[in-house]
């Protein structure tokens, strides 16, 4: 084995994420990248697609969501008539296995009907949490079914509705997720947090950001999309590098936090 690899399992980190949380690591020198606002970074290759990353303090938090997963709605969705009534309105149906252009065009189709399907104000989304919390898919298709439209507020609440619409759909729940990442404001510090999603199409994980409202365009023309914030007081939101990824969880599930992009000038690990 390489001094990298055997460095970097001596400290623990590969071998963490490989005991708890991935079955498909490909067990290789890690790679280094240049994250906007946490220094380097390590990332570890997947055999299902892309790259994730591979540092401690990453695992704890996957590790502490995983425990918390009803605080987020994300719950076996319940077969309803307004669950129905809702995936009918929606009208995307998928095969058992979608090829890589069908998660890409039904993706696309879904984000478009939702933005158009969003009543404006921020009291509809209140409405919509109610006291339980974030809402499970569930009181999310009962809201519809009530008004007829939707609604959102902040940058979670898009993220987090247009998540819970593609498991309504059936998207393959391994290949979405609702991402975070740092950005500078206007007094310099980077502790805010953005919050979009992550989408993995074939082997390649793509950022998309709800509160732009951006058409993905074609699957030939696929790329990530996201928008200009707060780039006025810095480089703006690093889409690429999310230090958090909230996914559906559960055994065999995906679980790892994904480089939203193509790594940059991979370079192993160097002692």
């Amino acid at each position: 084995m390489a001094e990298p690899s055997k460095k970097f399992l001596n400290t623990g980190g590969l071998a963490l994420l490989v005991a708890t949380l991935l079955t498909d690591i490909c067990l290789a020198a890690p790679l280094m990248q240049e994250t906007l606002y946490e220094g380097s970074v390590p990332y570890a290759r997947t055999a299902s697609g892309g790259w994730v990353r591979a540092d401690q303090k990453t695992q704890q938090k996957i590790s502490d969501f995983r425990d918390r997963l009803e605080r987020f709605g994300i719950q076996p969705i319940v077969e309803t008539p307004a669950m129905r009534q809702l995936r009918a309105a929606i009208g995307m149906k998928l095969p058992p296995d979608p090829s890589p252009e069908e998660i890409w065009e039904t993706s696309r189709e879904v984000l478009n009907w939702l933005y158009g399907s969003i009543a404006p104000g921020q009291q509809g989304y209140l409405d919509l949490m109610g006291k339980a919390g974030w809402p499970r898919a569930e009181r999310i298709a009962d809201y519809w079914s009530r008004n007829g439209k939707l609604a959102w507020a902040a940058c979670f609440s898009k993220a987090h509705l247009a998540f819970q619409i593609f498991r309504i759909v059936g998207l393959p729940i391994d290949d979405f997720g609702i991402a975070s990442a740092h950005y500078k404001n206007a007094e310099g510090r980077t502790t805010p947090t953005h919050v979009y999603l992550g989408l993995r199409v074939g082997k390649e994980w793509f950022y998309i950001d709800p509160g732009t409202e951006r058409d993905l365009g074609p699957f030939a023309q696929r790329s990530s999309v996201g928008g200009p914030l707060m780039q006025q007081y810095g480089p703006g939101v690093d889409y690429e590098h999310p230090y958090s990824f909230k996914t559906v969880g559960g055994p065999g599930r995906f679980m790892g936090v994904p480089l939203l992009g193509k790594p940059a000038k991979p370079s192993a690990v160097r002692g």
